[in-house]
Parts: C-alpha cells; structure tokens; sequence
C-alpha cells in the first residue's frame, strides 16, 4: 500500500528507498505485487525507462512476473510510445523471444494483447501478424479468474 501510495503522490523515488532499507534491515525480498505497484508507480510519473529496468530486475532476481505485471508493463509501454518495448514485453510474456522467463508463461490477456494489436495497426498490419504467430506457438493458459492470488504477503524471508 505505502508503494502505490507514494507513486500517486509522485514520490517515487522515495518508494524505491523505502523497499531498499526494509529489505537489507529485515533481510526480505520483495514480492511480484510489490514490483508491479513500483511498475506501475514509475510509468505514472513518466520514468518508463525505469519501469521497463525493474522487469530486467524482477528476471535477475529468478521471481515469476504474472499476468498483471505485463499488462502493466505493456500498457504503459504503449502509453509511453514505446511500441517496440511492448511487444518484445508481450512475446516475453507468452514465453517466446529474447528473455525468456522460468515457468508456466503468464501471458498478457486478450484486452491488453488487443490494445498492442490495435496500436500495430491492426489485425491486417504486419506487424499484428507477426506478433500473432509468434505467440500463437506459446503455451500460455487460459486467464485466471479474478481473487486468486489475494491475501498473500507482501514480503517473503
């Protein structure tokens, strides 16, 4: 909650600093919601380049980005004109492309996947279609329903 607090309060800086000295004081890692809400934080105050570094971050650190990571990854790309980061994010999140992700690949959903097609140009552009196939060879489950995964801790020893 602090996290998404302080990025709607423009203080993100300040949101980085703090999951920093919590983590080294208590020796806890920071949890995918936690990164999401520092994502999302970073695209609304206009720092995509640094949104887009902390998925680099979340993969060094061997954690599973989700669903929701991506679709906030992407949308913000799109949102930022950062086309081509946006599909190269989405093909990583259908498990196709250069950096690949351990595990079931959580995928992007089919709105925030329309929204990418619909800024290529549509379905009839090449680009769309490229795209298309790339992550048709994917094998990326259907969405989950919505509450899974509510209730969890934020922080993990």
């Amino acid at each position: 909650m602090l996290v998404k607090l302080m990025g709607r309060c423009r203080r993100v800086d300040q949101a980085f600093t703090l999951i920093d000295e919590l983590s080294q004081e208590y020796g806890l890692r920071v949890n995918i919601q936690v990164y999401t809400c520092l994502i999302q934080a970073c695209f609304n105050n206009r720092q995509a380049t640094k949104a887009v570094t902390l998925h680099d971050k979340i993969i060094a650190e061997g954690l599973q980005p989700d669903e929701m990571t991506y679709k906030v990854l992407v949308k913000g790309c799109l949102q930022a004109g950062l086309l081509e980061k946006a599909v190269q994010l989405t093909k990583c999140a259908h498990g196709v492309g250069s950096q690949k992700i351990t595990g079931v690949p959580p995928g992007v959903g089919e709105q925030c996947l329309s929204e990418l097609i619909s800024a290529l140009g549509g379905q009839g552009s090449s680009a769309a279609k490229a795209l298309r196939a790339d992550i048709a060879e994917s094998k990326v489950p259907a969405p989950r329903g919505k509450g899974q995964g509510k209730g969890k801790s934020a922080w993990r020893k």
